[in-house]
């Protein structure tokens, strides 16, 4: 699957379905240390289920008028203050073989464009299979009879729950993605993200593009990785210069060895929100595939998180 970095993520519920209670709960067993899953061995509640129009994804959000790419992304930075999230529905398991409704005609029932379907094959024969992949009536299928099975589904299960996100936007933002902020798709940027959150047992995320931040969330703590680019640098050191912000500074951003970290709403230097110290973080360099990308995260950053938290009181709710 080819790699690419969702401006946001959270954890989310997977369905499991299959009329063998037995395979069932072992699948469960396997999943629920890492996923949330519901579990059904009844496909027609499940569909039932699925099809609920409380599940809200941001494919279905309304944006109209010139400032649809600001409403989606506040709609994404505002999620991390939304106690249902957890609850909305990414990804299906389902088998094939099931009374009433087989595996692939559940999928084809499934009223969301972006929730993921995995189906488990046993019996379906393989030309059945490929056309339902064909059609994108399934996104992925796995033989029920595989020697590593339940590893496989984990898997595929992590990278299904990350294609969720993706999808949720290619609709809405792809354009504005490609012109505005190509980040998202460059596969080393990703790469280097998905190791960032390893390590500091992220498990969620949402980007603040006012400030090309994104906010990383652990059980243990937030954090804040910062990552522009040489048009972000560039203008980062106009703007110092503008407002008389330190010769130094612009000379160790010139270097791009080094990022700014300001306290302010939109990140940028203004004299009034500088509490004076060295803003400049240590960067880590990206070699992308069309431009560099310079990372660093960001200590001490309460106050950005307290800020951004009173901010979201007064947006306009969707």
């Amino acid at each position: 699957m080819k790699t690419e970095l969702s401006p946001y993520y959270y954890p989310t519920d997977i369905a499991l379905i299959d009329d063998n209670e037995t395979f069932l709960q072992a699948l469960a067993s396997s999943l629920s240390q890492k996923f949330t899953c519901k579990t059904f061995t009844d496909p027609v509640e499940a569909l039932r289920y699925a099809n609920n129009e409380s599940h809200r994804h941001l494919s279905t959000l309304s944006v109209k008028g010139r400032r649809w790419q600001e409403d989606v992304f506040c709609y994404i930075t505002n999620k991390q203050f939304d106690p249902s999230k957890q609850s909305e529905l990414s990804v299906v398991v389902v088998d094939y073989d099931m009374p009433v409704i087989n595996g692939i005609k559940f999928c084809a029932r499934l009223k969301s464009p972006v929730v993921r379907k995995i189906l488990l094959t046993g019996c379906a024969s393989s030309k059945e299979v490929v056309t339902a992949f064909n059609k994108k009536i399934i996104d992925y299928y796995i033989d029920k009879h595989s020697d590593n099975l339940l590893a496989e589904v984990q898997r595929v299960v992590a990278e299904m729950q990350k294609s969720y996100f993706h999808e949720n936007l290619q609709s809405l933002m792809m354009s504005f993605i490609k012109k505005e902020a190509p980040c998202f798709l460059d596969n080393a940027l990703a790469g280097f993200f998905d190791k960032t959150c390893v390590s500091l047992g992220v498990e969620e995320y949402y980007f603040m593009p006012e400030t090309s931040r994104f906010i990383l969330r652990s059980p243990d703590t937030d954090a804040l990785l910062i990552v522009v680019d040489d048009k972000d640098m560039d203008e980062h050191i106009d703007i110092i210069k503008e407002e008389g912000g330190s010769p130094l500074w612009i000379e160790k951003l010139r270097t791009r060895q080094y990022i700014p970290f300001f306290n302010s709403h939109d990140g940028f230097y203004t004299p009034e929100t500088h509490n004076g110290g060295n803003p400049l973080l240590k960067a880590t360099t990206i070699i992308g595939r069309e431009q560099n990308f310079y990372c660093a995260l960001a200590p001490n950053s309460n106050v950005i998180f307290q800020d951004f938290s009173q901010k979201k009181q007064t947006t306009t709710k969707h």
